[in-house]
């Protein structure tokens, strides 16, 4: 059980928080983003599921084959090391149209991989989005005329699987 802590510390907040400031970012970044969030011409929960779809804030997890199996015509050994990017599915063409734009509007009928598959769905999906939703609610209703500052170029840190930015400079 002590082994889950370091765990749920980052699943449970580190990827709520780069999330949440991952899509304030984008929102930030696009023409008339925050004051559609702020004016309600936007649902929260389409703007969360298409945030998570486009820019996750875990890009990947590393899983072991327990057997033989063959993916994509690639016939893996058991034993083998294979890396999911979940990032990479949520781009598919062939699942999203345009899957590099930002469209909250494709919602709720898309489904993403933000939160893994099967048995590796993550446990806490459901009261992730529930916060992310609250937060950008309390955000919008409390700092409308929210705006990214001047110097607001991201810097990400570099921690594989999870894609964070040191910080998110705006101005109220």
């Amino acid at each position: 059980m002590a082994g889950l802590i370091p765990t749920l510390i980052i699943t449970g907040h580190t990827t709520l928080a780069q999330g949440l400031a991952i899509i304030v970012r984008r929102q930030l970044r696009s023409p008339g983003g925050w004051e559609a969030v702020t004016e309600g011409r936007i649902e929260i929960a389409d703007l969360v599921e298409e945030g998570l779809r486009l820019d996750c804030p875990v890009v990947g997890m590393y899983r072991t084959a327990l057997r033989e199996v063959t993916v994509a015509g690639q016939t893996l050994p058991a034993g083998s090391k294979v890396l999911l990017l979940y990032g990479a599915g949520n781009h598919d063409p062939a699942k999203y149209t345009a899957p590099d734009r930002h469209l909250p509007e494709r919602w709720p009928t898309a489904g993403h991989l933000a939160f893994g598959r099967g048995i590796h769905y993550c446990a806490g999906a459901a009261p992730a989005r529930l916060e992310l939703r609250i937060a950008l609610e309390e955000l919008a209703g409390h700092l409308p005329a929210l705006k990214a500052a001047a110097d607001a170029a991201p810097v990400w840190r570099p921690t594989f699987p999870l894609r964070a930015l040191t910080a998110l400079r705006v101005r109220p």
